[in-house]
């Protein structure tokens, strides 16, 4: 028997995050909103409700990166901000078993301290809302080539799942599976996706550390073009979600290879939202398998309203100098310490503009401020008649101050082999 949806009662919106406005002009498409899941039970007074996470505005707007317009605008939600979905609109998900659906508010540390040891590898779960994202027809997506409405592949057996699979040959390369041929990412189109980057594949690793990757934008404009020539109105679109069929992962983000070297791994994926555990699960497992770290670096997307929401790219070795000590903490440490390094080339950059610059001048050498300054002053001393310092008299012979400071001079003056008379060593 059926279960009975609370999606609309007590005349709650189905959602949080719903927007209803007078003045919307309909949609391409709306006529077809009845055959969403709890649309039959939307009530005639409502008909202009429609969801604010996973439409085609959305869509654009983070495949262009348009993040920072009107913050209270639902259609320029950043699901890194937030967890798009707040609460669970469903008394339960009929799709969903693992408890993975419908977690609430937590914060990402929350969400952290869920994730499940398998195999050594802590698995990250896909985020809140993603599980329904994936399920439900979403509009015609352009920036991720899904031209018509679409739902999220899943590659939930091994035959679905065998044309993505890689592994590693003698030399570290990544190859293909299907084929042996190395893998090459290069010349790959760019992702609808907040911090993806042309010429990589979107990547995945499951609990036993088998790597899965793909041309997201090449699969789903191939996808597109089957369903057209089977005249259907509807697609599969690929994600990060695709190659395990929705389950945790051991890590997840971009690659990218060039003729079967894997050069960087990043982060980005906004199905899972990696942490610095996966990244540094990801870049063992490419060590274990011959990938030379001296020649890979890794990236950290910088969610928005995570670690400053900006981009670092860093040497995979860096990485794993953090990996045996709070390995989960790995992106914050490493983000501070670039910081401070940024800051002490921005001042010498700065400094580098002034053609007479001195060594004192670089206030973050205390050490050559200290001996430039000692050098200037005896110089100026040398310069002058003991019995003319200042603070003397220059009708007075010369006084015991006056005999210290030429004793001094003489000593800076000595050759490395002299060596000092009694006199002078007293000073």
């Amino acid at each position: 028997m059926r279960e009975r949806s609370n999606a609309n009662s007590h005349n709650r919106s189905p959602f949080i995050g719903a927007v209803r406005s007078a003045t919307r002009t309909p949609t391409i498409g709306g006529h077809r909103q009845q055959h969403m899941l709890g649309a039959h039970r939307q009530q005639e007074s409502e008909p202009e409700l429609q969801q604010t996470v996973g439409n085609q505005a959305t869509q654009q707007l983070l495949a262009s990166s348009a993040t920072d317009g009107n913050k209270t605008d639902p259609y320029t939600i950043n699901p890194y901000e937030r967890n798009p979905y707040e609460r669970n609109p469903y008394e339960r998900n009929p799709y969903e078993s693992d408890g993975n659906y419908g977690r609430g508010n937590e914060s990402v540390d929350d969400m952290e301290s869920e994730e499940a040891e398998i195999n050594g590898f802590s698995m990250k779960p896909m985020g809140d809302g993603m599980r329904r994202y994936d399920i439900l027809p979403q509009k015609p997506y352009p920036h991720m080539a899904a031209d018509m409405e679409s739902t999220t592949f899943y590659a939930d057996t091994d035959d679905k799942r065998t044309p993505y699979k890689r592994e590693f040959d003698e030399q570290g390369r990544l190859t293909n599976k299907s084929d042996n041929s190395h893998t090459n990412s290069i010349g790959a189109e760019r992702p609808g996706a907040e911090g993806a980057k042309a010429d990589r594949h979107i990547f995945a690793m499951d609990w036993q550390g088998e790597f899965y990757s793909a041309d997201a934008i090449k699969e789903n404009k191939q996808r597109s073009q089957e369903a057209k020539d089977a005249n259907r109105n509807q697609m599969q679109r690929f994600h990060h979600s695709s190659f395990l069929g929705g389950d945790d992962v051991a890590g997840a983000g971009e690659m990218q290879v060039r003729d079967g070297q894997v050069e960087l791994v990043s982060d980005t994926s906004g199905h899972y939202r990696p942490g610095s555990k996966q990244m540094i699960q990801t870049v063992k497992q490419l060590e274990k398998n011959n990938v030379p770290m001296e020649k890979m670096g890794v990236e950290f997307v910088g969610k928005s309203g995570i670690n400053n929401g900006y981009p670092m790219q860093a040497s995979a070795s860096e990485l794993l100098a953090y990996s045996e000590h709070n390995p989960e903490n790995a992106e914050k440490q490493m983000r501070e310490e670039h910081r401070k390094k940024n800051e002490t080339l921005r001042h010498l950059l700065k400094n580098g503009q002034v053609a007479d610059m001195k060594p004192s001048d670089n206030k973050n050498n205390q050490e050559i401020r200290n001996k430039h300054n000692m050098s200037k002053q005896l110089q100026r001393f040398g310069n002058m008649k003991p019995s003319y310092l200042k603070g003397s008299n220059k009708h007075k012979t010369e006084t015991h101050k006056d005999k210290m400071l030429s004793e001094l001079l003489a000593a800076t003056k000595r050759k490395p082999q002299e060596t000092a008379s009694p006199s002078e060593q007293k000073i």
